[in-house]
């Protein structure tokens, strides 16, 4: 899906598998993590640093369907 050839792609280096940011997406929508945590902890694979964090928060976000609402960031 688009979601997760977005975040897959993110890294110059292909270490984030599409899988993995299935994964994410999941765990944000089981309120196991925030858009941001789950931006954060994939940033950590991807070892060239081209991985947008904020970009992937809104992704994230977006695919589930959080954007506009209150939500913790911590």
């Amino acid at each position: 899906n688009a979601t997760t050839l977005d975040l897959s792609t993110m890294c110059g280096h292909g270490m984030l598998s599409a899988n993995f940011a299935m994964k994410m997406v999941d765990w944000v929508k089981e309120n196991r993590r925030s858009p941001a945590q789950a931006a954060l902890y994939m940033a950590r694979f991807c070892i060239c640093g081209v991985f947008n964090i904020k970009r992937a928060e809104g992704i994230i976000e977006k695919a589930c369907n959080l954007t506009g609402q209150n939500r913790s960031g911590g």
